[in-house]
């Protein structure tokens, strides 16, 4: 039953309101992979808890404040898609961010072990096999 996966991605969120980082909690295998899009601050693939930290740093400097608001978590076997509204607000330039984001995270054995970003929720569930 993979409503485990779902509650183990609801943490890591969770976390990430708190501040915290999931890495530091356990919720991440050790060799977890970040994927970024094109267009996003830092595009490509990241490995490793501090280069999965170093990423949601980079987006930490870059904005005054973010705020990922959840609204689905939706179950896809050992993925989980997350459907959420990311808000932030650029450090340089004060401009407001929104958009509409959905994220995949793959789970194997109690961890999370990859996260992908995508600027469009449809391309996340799509990815899940949850859209045609």
């Amino acid at each position: 039953m993979s409503q485990e996966h779902v509650e183990l991605v609801r943490n890591i969120h969770d976390a990430w309101a708190r501040g915290e980082s999931p890495a530091s909690l356990g919720l991440l295998h050790p060799d977890i992979e970040w994927v970024n899009p094109e267009g996003a601050l830092e595009p490509g693939t990241r490995r490793g808890l501090d280069s999965f930290d170093g990423a949601f740093a980079a987006m930490s400097e870059a904005f005054e404040w973010i705020r990922i608001e959840p609204r689905e978590f939706l179950d896809a076997g050992d993925q989980v898609v997350v459907l959420a509204t990311f808000i932030a607000r650029g450090r340089g330039s004060g401009a407001e961010r929104q958009n509409e984001d959905g994220y995949l995270w793959t789970v194997r054995e109690g961890r999370a072990v990859q996260f992908r970003w995508f600027n469009d929720p449809d391309k996340a569930l799509e990815a899940a096999g949850l859209k045609e």
